[in-house]
């Protein structure tokens, strides 16, 4: 399987976190965030990290941050955070100019 279709896999599939400890049951980020701490008293982190091609990282250079930034944190909070939601959260918090 290419890089591009397990990329496109993985952004099929809800994201799951676990904790740094590995001892508590994996978790929504809704989970995660209202937790804050696992049981175990570890710290959740993301089960799984997608890698983007070199394609989509030559794509990003042509984009403005914030649909950079969307596009980067989208896998980490969808479905959870509805990407209409997600979108108003990312383009209020980078609302500022940054040169790449």
């Amino acid at each position: 399987m290419c890089l591009g279709s397990r990329i496109a896999a993985f952004q099929l599939r809800k994201m799951r976190y676990r904790s740094t400890s590995r001892k508590a049951p994996l978790t929504s980020l809704r989970g995660a965030v209202l937790r804050g701490l696992a049981p175990d008293g570890g710290l959740y982190m993301p089960a799984e990290i997608a890698r983007h091609s070199p394609e989509e990282l030559e794509e990003f250079r042509k984009l403005p941050f914030t649909e950079v930034c969307f596009r980067v944190v989208k896998p980490f909070a969808t479905p959870d955070v509805p990407e209409e939601v997600l979108w108003q959260i990312v383009s209020e918090a980078i609302n500022f100019p940054v040169r790449l």
